[in-house]
């Protein structure tokens, strides 16, 4: 039983964005990733802290050990909580039969310091490319998928959030998506991840957390990673 897991690729990441944000860091200087941070580092320390001193999780979502990730735990009844985004709601009735408001609830999770502000990236999007030979039809689908009472309904039967802030504000979708409310009253907190890459960014940190968590001696501290790990990905990145 874990207390709480966040050690996915996704999850890790974010979470330890926001908790650099949330306390007035930075992680994106001049076009850059930048990690040897204060920030960053306290923040680091305090997620390897929960595995190895706390041990409140470990690191099998991250590791994909068992071939799952983190909203399975949950679904399996092996972790009491999981900071996740709402979609896994229907995943959870379709795949193990939860239903929200009776199994589990949805709650806000609390920042980590007095910065109110998390990183968010695109969402879903629809392209037609130019090279097709059948534009009109697909521009046609897209208009239509975009009205607004498609995608509300679209949104709802996916437990997703509404690309439209009309559509996401409109009080006739929170009748229906009431465990949406936390996500709606932080979405003015929301701030551009960045532009780059950023599953160069996930797979790199899950590696060097993985090892920071399993002590396998590939790092003398958590400085050491931390510049490792910002020279990879700046490396990768070709910034």
């Amino acid at each position: 039983m874990r207390g709480i897991d966040f050690s996915t690729n996704d999850t890790l990441t974010y979470t330890l964005l926001t908790m650099i944000l949330s306390r007035g860091g930075e992680y994106w200087v001049n076009g850059r990733i930048k990690l040897t941070t204060p920030e960053a580092r306290d923040a680091l320390q305090t997620l390897v802290d929960y595995v190895v001193v706390d041990r409140i999780t470990n690191v099998d979502s991250a590791t994909e050990a068992e071939g799952i990730e983190s909203w399975h735990f949950i679904g399996r009844d092996e972790a009491m909580m999981v900071p996740r985004g709402p979609w896994v709601i229907s995943e959870l009735e379709t795949e193990y039969g939860k239903m929200i408001g009776v199994d589990y609830d949805f709650v806000p999770f609390p920042f980590w310091g007095p910065v109110k502000v998390f990183p968010a990236e695109t969402g879903w999007s629809m392209c037609v490319p130019k090279s097709t030979r059948v534009a009109d039809a697909a521009w046609a689908y897209v208009t239509f998928f975009l009205r607004p009472e498609n995608l509300m309904q679209h949104n709802i039967n996916c437990a997703q959030i509404p690309p439209r802030k009309s559509v996401a504000q409109n009080p006739a979708y929170l009748q229906q998506m009431p465990f949406m409310a936390p996500v709606l009253q932080i979405l003015d907190n929301s701030r551009f991840i960045g532009p780059f890459n950023t599953d160069v960014l996930k797979m790199n940190l899950s590696q060097v957390y993985v090892s920071l968590c399993t002590r396998d001696g590939t790092y003398a501290s958590i400085d050491a990673a931390l510049a490792a790990l910002e020279n990879q990905i700046n490396a990768e990145l070709r910034l």
